[in-house]
């Protein structure tokens, strides 16, 4: 009787030792298959599906493939499907999210969740969505309460989203802007929920997500001012550049050359505009009042005059008219809002080390009036062209435009809308 006590013990050990050896195998298992899935990413986060091979976001409910350079969720028999980014954000610190959508099938249910509560639900969140209801097409935003009851505080008529469309949401800190292909569709929506994580999400639909960014921002303009405007250049965190995207600063040695060539457009006279709130931790930013401060600007070409609300380039003949802010900075995000008056190849030089010449500097600006392109004067004063993008002529109203830089790659971004 003894002896059958002592081995059902030793059974007993033996099965709870077996099992904990499981427990430890399937963990590690995890970690090391999905233990990037756990640690939070730094911003800016941008992800275009090009070089990712495998899916590191945190999936609940649906099936998502990473196929031609794109996350694509192909479930239409769900709701709320998600797929969570692992971020968490701060509630003081001013975000834009966004990402393109295609509709593959079913009711245009494809949209964003943002300042997530928990990392694996819905509940307590915010939520951007389209929708078709038996023919009626809507982008619906509301939040997810502490019952999972969806709150709806409104609803748009979107545009045709057949062939695409870029959703974001410009996050403040009371309140949200929802964006549609770069244009403010909704603004100062209040918040019910601030900080937390973000994810792409579907309702009955297949849908193929690109071109996922989350970036820090700085305080918007206000767009019914036409006359006032700023140079903002504010503090960014720190940056991780295994995370940003595919724009480098050059090497000493240079970089390979892209078919732009150098830069001929003629410039134009163009008129920065100043900005109807400061930056929060702003290095600067400047309203060009009616006394502006002129010791902190060198003219390296061009005519320049200050204005009433305004610093504009006059000189329509030429080309890399150039006004330099006095300052050093190496992590900044620069923010310009500027309206062409003559011409149309406006932009912003940075990283600039000498205003006596354009070398090693940075440019983006517009080129002709059919695209964006950036890249940096090399050595010699070469332009060097490391990407263009096709945008609208900006004609003759504001436009802003921002570049964020953290010291080895910077974002670029023309009216809030993600340009690379």
């Amino acid at each position: 009787m003894k002896d059958e006590t002592l081995s059902l013990a030793f059974i007993g050990k033996s099965l709870l030792l077996a099992f904990v050896i499981w427990i430890g195998i399937n963990l590690l298992l995890f970690l090391v298959l999905y233990g990037d899935t756990l640690t939070p990413m730094a911003l800016p986060y941008v992800e275009d599906f090009q070089q990712l091979t495998r899916l590191d976001y945190r999936q609940f409910g649906g099936a998502w493939h990473l196929r031609d350079h794109k996350l694509i969720q192909t479930n239409t028999k769900g709701a709320d499907l998600l797929a969570v980014i692992p971020l968490h954000l701060q509630q003081a610190n001013p975000y834009q999210f966004g990402a393109h959508i295609d509709i593959l099938q079913g009711p245009d249910g494809a949209g964003l969740l943002f300042n997530l509560q928990h990392p694996d639900t819905v509940q307590q969140s915010q939520l951007v969505r389209f929708g078709d209801n038996e023919g009626r097409k809507y982008l619906s935003y509301g939040y997810f309460d502490q019952k999972l009851k969806f709150v709806e505080q409104g609803s748009l008529k979107p545009p045709d989203i057949t062939k695409g469309v870029e959703l974001a949401v410009l996050v403040h800190k009371q309140t949200y802007d929802i964006l549609v292909n770069g244009k403010v569709m909704q603004p100062d929506i209040p918040l019910q929920y601030v900080g937390g994580g973000v994810a792409l999400t579907t309702w009955f639909s297949s849908v193929a997500f690109d071109n996922v960014y989350v970036i820090p921002v700085v305080p918007s303009f206000a767009e019914s001012d036409s006359t006032a405007g700023a140079t903002t250049i504010t503090n960014t965190p720190e940056i991780s550049s295994a995370l940003s995207p595919a724009i480098p600063a050059p090497p000493n040695g240079g970089a390979a050359r892209s078919n732009f060539g150098k830069v001929t457009a003629d410039m134009t006279e163009t008129t920065v505009i100043s900005a109807a709130t400061t930056a929060l931790d702003g290095f600067f930013s400047e309203k060009f009042p009616d006394k502006a401060d002129q010791t902190r600007w060198i003219a390296s070409s061009g005519k320049w005059r200050f204005e009433a609300g305004a610093l504009v380039q006059q000189q329509p003949d030429g080309y890399d008219h150039n006004m330099l802010s006095v300052g050093q900075f190496s992590k900044f995000t620069l923010r310009t809002c500027f309206r062409h008056r003559q011409g149309s190849c406006g932009g912003v030089v940075f990283n600039w080390p000498d205003p006596t010449k354009k070398s090693n500097s940075h440019l983006v600006r517009y080129f002709e009036d059919d695209g964006l392109v950036w890249g940096y004067f090399d050595a010699k004063g070469v332009f060097v062209g490391q990407g263009y993008s096709p945008v609208a002529a900006p004609g003759d109203q504001p436009h802003t435009l921002q570049v964020s830089v953290d010291g080895a790659t910077y974002l670029v971004m023309l009216d809030n809308q993600l340009v690379a």
